[in-house]
């Protein structure tokens, strides 16, 4: 019987002892006092007291398993709130935009290129969950939350209505440096707090060791990232991009950047999925031979 099919049965003893009881009180109290062995039993069964009644004392295992996904929690419940809050302040943002259509058409390419940055974060941190354990530090929290931040200032300085005599777009080039530096920095963190050796059981250390050389490579990306969004901000405080096509223009090289690094992710998840399924059949076909 499962789990469910238990709870239910028990449930069903609780209402049909109720009712006895009930009735036995009101017509026949002597019935009640005959019976009341069968009814303590109900009631003090030791399934129903922990499933029911009492709640569940924690031990060393339950605590051990809530470390251990800690920090695909954290990472995991900031990802829901930036993604809800960011897509519902970019659609708004779009609708504006479509709206003061045609002299907006330059922000177009900028806002789908704020989407895919929105994406790239939720794949890649996905696919970094899948491999984290309870190693982490303040900075798993602090550097999310302001690339959250920076993330929706991508869509929010892309309001036509904004009251900017320069245009948005040296500051949503500011807020994609900010993007930037907080990927680069959860890299860096990541690679300076994990240890393959504690981190990892012997069977996945060379799953571990290829995760490291993906977040080195993440990390390459994003330095040079953020040397190419410092030459183009410098380039428009100097006044040398100043027409509309190039503005539009501008932004398509990042948005393939962040085409290959969704791709790349996705591969990579594959990868880690393709080990421990591999591994899993190698195991349950040896078993039963």
């Amino acid at each position: 019987m499962g789990r469910g099919a238990q709870r239910g049965y028990y449930c069903y003893l609780l209402i049909v002892a109720c009712r006895q009881i009930t009735y036995f009180c009101r017509f026949s109290p002597d019935l009640l006092i005959k019976n009341r062995y069968i009814y303590l039993q109900i009631f003090s069964g030791h399934y129903f007291l922990n499933s029911l009644v009492m709640s569940k004392q924690l031990d060393r295992k339950s605590i051990s398993e809530r470390l251990m996904s800690s920090q695909r929690d954290n990472y995991h419940n900031i990802n829901s709130v930036m993604m809800g809050v960011t897509l519902a302040g970019g659609t708004i943002i779009l609708l504006q935009i479509i709206m003061k259509m045609p002299g907006s058409w330059a922000l177009i390419p900028y806002w789908v290129t704020s989407l895919f940055a929105l994406l790239v974060s939720s794949i890649t941190w996905g696919r970094g969950t899948l491999l984290a354990n309870s190693r982490g530090n303040l900075w798993d929290t602090i550097l999310p939350l302001l690339l959250g931040v920076f993330e929706f200032l991508l869509f929010a300085v892309l309001s036509p209505d904004n009251k900017i005599t320069d245009g948005p777009y040296k500051w949503w080039f500011l807020a994609m440096l900010g993007i930037m530096i907080c990927a680069e920095r959860i890299t860096n963190n990541r690679l300076e707090i994990t240890n393959i050796s504690e981190d990892f059981s012997p069977e996945v250390q060379d799953l571990g060791r290829e995760m490291m050389g993906w977040i080195k490579e993440d990390r390459f990306g994003t330095r040079i990232a953020i040397g190419a969004t410092t030459v183009i901000l410098i380039a428009m405080y100097s006044g040398l991009i100043l027409c509309d096509f190039w503005n539009a223009v501008i932004p398509l090289p990042f948005l393939a950047m962040l085409i290959y690094i969704m791709i790349t992710a996705e591969k990579q998840r594959k990868r880690i999925e393709q080990v421990i399924f591999q591994d899993e059949q190698i195991v349950n076909t040896g078993e039963s031979e």
